[in-house]
């Protein structure tokens, strides 16, 4: 078994993205849940891929900001899938990919490091799989998203540090601190992995460590505090291009507890809607168990390690409490939380290995940890495949409410009744005259770029104008020299007040109206 260990990895992982039904998604538009985010990535890198391939002047297709030129995370991800896209032209698989990809490396490279610290190969697949089995893991690993690529690039990036502490080997090092350097550029609380090694570090120079597991040289100090010298960089370039820009969309500030008005409402709905999308509750309990178990016997444990657990653990308690006014619908930033799994397994195996190696190596803690699994699993794949698939199969039958059920139908329906053409009525208006730099204002979207990139149309939507009268916002749209109206027959018929607007209709696809203004 252990000469086929990297085989039976591959197996594992290929037939649980078969039972996720991710050879399906992958093939799809944004769509379902924080659909919002998702066609941000799309916008770019469709703007990459139509209006010259220059990194660092990304934009998106709502002109909130001139000439819709914004940025959040570095945009090497969208770079990227716009210069595969040259090649094999624009679809959503290859985005999805790539990312898929990187997640699994990810996996496979936290596998190595489960393997070389616990040498058992059951042990270290739990690791990786477990962390897949999550619900929102499972939903976000082939997703456009860049928070779960950041993760894996995180999990290479620690197999060639401790490999380096291992070695001592300086390649490996330049290894590591390239990687954990796109890891912290793609989603920059990732400097929550890399903090707990500048801290170990930082405690064996004064001594409190005394292994000695770093070298004591100034290009070894370098190439560790390249990740964090390089964000600093990227943070003060993508500050600046967006204040040039007037460009506000993108999140670069902290959300705090402590100015947060309806901090008892936001918390009970992370807890009812958000944590569940995490790990089902008896598996959250469980890793708290684990924590209380790794604190009781915390004297057993490897001082190192120790440091490198708790204090990612700090990190996130701090994490939830500066941005806690996002915890109330941002799933994806749990995400995060990712980083800690790994650490307390690890920690939790190597204490049953060395001081309770008879449960370490029973016949029964390995079935209890199989039907972990299996159940884990179970739950994952029914809250992934409900977000994509309306029919019903007996996983989301049996692992989810009805309750669930006739939520996820009624916004599919919602989403198929309001917006939902937009995926397909690009080919329609470049019919009917209508070039992709002409700008449009798109009724009833409230996002900035999920019509928008599908129709690839420069222009608003009500982002911004939601709290106005559907007349108030085509007005403003105007202002803004928007020379056509895109309005679905649901809201068009619903309101006489914009009448003046809609007497020039230059065509109709599907429930969508198009008007010249």
């Amino acid at each position: 078994m252990e000469k086929y260990k990297n085989l039976i990895f591959i197996l594992l992982f290929v037939l649980v993205s078969f039972l996720y039904k991710l050879q399906i998604s992958i093939k799809y538009p944004p769509s379902s849940i924080h659909q919002w985010r998702q066609a941000d990535a799309i916008s770019i890198t469709k703007n990459y891929f139509e209006e010259g391939m220059n990194l660092f002047e990304p934009k998106i297709h709502s002109q909130s900001s001139i000439n819709g030129k914004a940025v959040g995370e570095f945009p090497i991800i969208y770079y990227v899938n716009a210069a595969v896209w040259k090649i094999t032209g624009q679809n959503y698989i290859t985005p999805r990919l790539l990312n898929l990809c990187i997640v699994f490396l990810g996996l496979f490279f936290l596998f190595k490091i489960c393997h070389h610290y616990l040498n058992n190969l059951f042990y270290s697949l739990f690791c990786p799989l477990f962390i897949f089995s999550s619900p929102l893991f499972g939903y976000y690993s082939n997703n456009f998203l860049v928070n779960l690529p950041a993760v894996g690039l995180l999990f290479m990036g620690w197999y060639y540090f401790y490999t380096y502490l291992q070695t001592k080997n300086l390649k490996t090092l330049l290894f590591s601190s390239f990687l954990l350097t796109f890891s912290v550029l793609l989603r920059p609380t990732m400097m929550m992995g890399i903090l707990p090694i500048y801290l170990l570090v930082f405690l064996e120079m004064i001594g409190v460590l005394k292994k000695n597991y770093f070298n004591k040289k100034l290009a070894d100090y370098f190439l560790l505090s390249i990740p964090a010298l390089l964000l600093i960089v990227w943070f003060l370039i993508s500050k600046d291009y967006n204040i040039q820009n007037r460009s506000i969309y993108f999140l670069s500030t902290i959300r705090p507890i402590w100015e947060t008005p309806n901090k008892i409402e936001i918390w009970n709905r992370f807890v009812e809607f958000v944590l569940p999308e995490f790990y089902h509750v008896g598996f959250i309990f469980l890793l708290f168990g684990i924590l209380f178990f790794i604190v009781f016997n915390h004297k057993k444990v490897n001082r190192y390690l120790l440091v490198f657990l708790f204090s990612i653990l700090m990190e996130l308690i701090l994490f939830i409490l500066l941005w806690f006014a996002n915890l109330n619908v941002h799933d994806y930033y749990l995400l995060d939380f990712y980083i800690l799994i790994p650490v307390l397994f690890l920690t939790f195996f190597k204490i049953l290995q060395n001081n309770f190696n008879s449960i370490f190596t029973s016949k029964l803690t390995h079935v209890l940890l199989i039907i972990t699994l299996v159940i884990s699993f179970c739950f994952g794949i029914a809250k992934t495949r409900i977000k994509y698939f309306s029919n019903n199969t007996f996983i989301t039958e049996h692992f989810l409410s009805e309750d669930e059920h006739k939520y996820w139908d009624w916004l599919k329906w919602d989403y198929a009744t309001k917006i939902g053409s937009s995926e397909t009525v690009e080919p329609y208006l470049r019919k009917i005259g209508l070039k992709r730099t002409d700008l449009v204002y798109f009724i009833p979207d409230v996002s900035p770029n999920i019509t928008l990139s599908f129709m690839d149309q420069k222009g608003y939507t009500l982002l911004g104008n939601d709290k106005n009268t559907i007349k108030e916002g085509i007005e403003n749209a105007l202002k803004n020299h928007v020379k056509y109206l895109i309005i679905t027959d649901e809201i068009l018929s619903k309101d006489s007040t914009i009448s003046i607007y809609t007497r020039n209709k230059i065509g109709s696809f599907k429930n969508i109206s198009i008007f010249k203004l």
